[in-house]
């Protein structure tokens, strides 16, 4: 499809996510695929899992976050709080502030270990109080277990036991 609107032309697809490509020039990049029905947006795939999803065959794939200067921290940030965005509520004990998971494939994609925060105490001004936990799957089971738990106070239970 070609597009001319007042000096600006360019292709696209359906989809596609179109950008700058000179002046007046707009072009696309099949491998940026946006779903509006869904809200998510593919980056080497068009059936996206997520919000976001990234694929690359036979090559590295890798989500980089970079800054410079004295006083500046590259960060990746997960948060969860009730509610809802436009209006969060405090996040209880129990809750999982975030999850980071490693998947392999079987017969379909399985999350086998995952590192998880979750909150110690509900949340307010003054408490914050959370903890972490690591996940695995023993051999020849498919069934994810916490074998490791960091405690607030910096105590480590690692299989049940502290340690």
């Amino acid at each position: 499809m070609i597009v001319r609107t007042g000096g600006v032309r360019g292709t696209g697809a359906t989809n596609s996510v179109a950008y700058w490509s000179g002046n007046e020039v707009i072009t696309f990049d099949s491998n940026l695929y946006w779903n509006p029905s869904t809200g998510r947006l593919g980056i080497g795939l068009t059936n996206t899992s997520g919000i976001l999803h990234v694929a690359k065959t036979d090559d590295f794939t890798g989500l980089y976050v970079e800054s410079a200067g004295a006083s500046v921290e590259p960060s990746v940030n997960l948060q969860s709080s009730r509610g809802s965005i436009g209006s969060p509520t405090a996040t209880q004990s129990g809750d999982t502030l975030g999850t980071i998971g490693f998947r392999g494939y079987g017969t379909s994609f399985a999350s086998t270990a995952v590192i998880k925060g979750l909150a110690a105490e509900t949340f307010s001004g003054t408490a914050r109080g959370s903890y972490i936990t690591f996940e695995t799957t023993a051999p020849t089971t498919t069934t994810r277990a916490e074998v490791l738990r960091l405690h607030p106070a910096g105590t480590i239970t690692m299989g049940g036991t502290s340690i």
